[in-house]
């Protein structure tokens, strides 16, 4: 636990003071060499050194300047861990000892690994799929995905405890150049959902009309003091968007499904955990609740959006279940 004060040219800077503020050594939290000058102290010491921050550093009015900092050491302590052992098994849970406890672990790790599989799987299946196809964005398409995608990423910022007033003076950035920066990532998502949906098409998947009350129930308790977002997800707009989002993750996974019913040599790629994907859950479908998104989905089922047309498979190699997963994850998320 340490306290300190921060100087520029002999003047405190804005966030270059502390009075306790918690540091594990080790962790390199703060600006790169700064540990370094704490090696040795004890409990009340005091220390003074100059540091030059990175040259990347956020903060444009520090990054490559000299600072002086004052620090005293408040506090000292050290981790102590358990032994590993019978006693310490049977105060995780109800295990009869430490093998039980490690199984289990062993178990859960195994799970997880085949979960990851498969989303990655599922992740290469969509790039493959979009990557075969040729279609026209619309822009007005484009254009609502960098305004979901805008939203998204205020909320990311806002769960930081961050504006975003503040962060674009930090980055030196307007609104139209954060657009702009989303926009290649918005056409790729806008892509995707278009050639999920034109497949989820051909391919026969349908949603019933129970599984679609059943989200907005969810929805209803989820949200419940939100009345702009429970207005979306009962009208038909968001009806709708609930619809292609769930007709794309079933067809994914029946992609997948089908992929491994055909290579029985193949592991088997289970969930970790059973039951139906929710099309409330990623970030996406609250910011396309708050700016009263029309799914594009919707779009190609209505014959009104750019028709995806596969091309003759060549680039890229047909997806391996062992391969790497997506490079926009986000993307696949929404789509499932």
């Amino acid at each position: 636990m340490i306290g300190f004060v921060g100087t520029k040219d002999g003047e405190p800077f804005e966030g270059g003071t502390s009075e306790r503020m918690p540091l594990i050594l080790g962790e390199e939290r703060l600006i790169p060499g700064f540990e370094a000058n704490l090696d040795g102290l004890t409990v009340g010491d005091t220390t003074e050194f100059d540091i030059t921050f990175p040259d990347d550093y956020a903060d444009r009015n520090l990054a490559g300047q000299v600072a002086h900092f004052s620090v005293e050491l408040r506090e000292l302590r050290e981790k102590v861990l358990p032994e590993a052992d019978d006693e310490f098994a049977r105060s995780m849970g109800d295990y009869a000892g430490l093998a039980e406890l490690r199984e289990e672990i062993r178990k859960r790790l195994e799970r997880s690994a085949l979960d990851k599989a498969r989303h990655e799987f599922a992740d290469r299946i969509i790039e493959y799929a979009v990557a075969n196809a040729t279609l026209e964005l619309p822009d007005v398409l484009i254009d609502q995905e960098v305004e979901v995608m805008h939203d998204e990423f205020r909320a990311s910022l806002a769960r930081q405890g961050i504006s975003e007033e503040a962060y674009l003076k930090v980055v030196e950035k307007t609104e139209p150049d954060l657009h702009a920066d989303l926009r290649p990532r918005a056409e790729h998502r806008v892509k995707v959902l278009l050639v999920l949906s034109r497949v989820a098409e051909t391919e026969g998947v349908e949603v019933p009309d129970e599984a679609i009350e059943a989200e907005v129930a969810r929805g209803r308790a989820r949200y419940a003091n939100d009345r702009k977002l429970l207005g979306y997800f009962d009208s038909e707009r968001g009806r709708n968007f609930i619809r292609s989002t769930l007709r794309r993750s079933r067809l994914v996974e029946k992609l997948v499904d089908d992929w491994l019913a055909a290579h029985p040599e193949h592991p088997p790629l289970p969930h970790a955990e059973d039951g139906p994907s929710s099309a409330l859950e990623a970030d996406s479908a609250t910011s396309s609740a708050a700016i009263g998104a029309t799914d594009p989905g919707t779009l190609v089922a209505e014959g009104g959006a750019a028709d995806p047309v596969a091309q003759t498979p060549g680039e890229p190699a047909e997806p391996a279940a062992g391969d790497v997963g997506a490079d926009d994850p986000a993307a696949a998320g929404r789509a499932g």
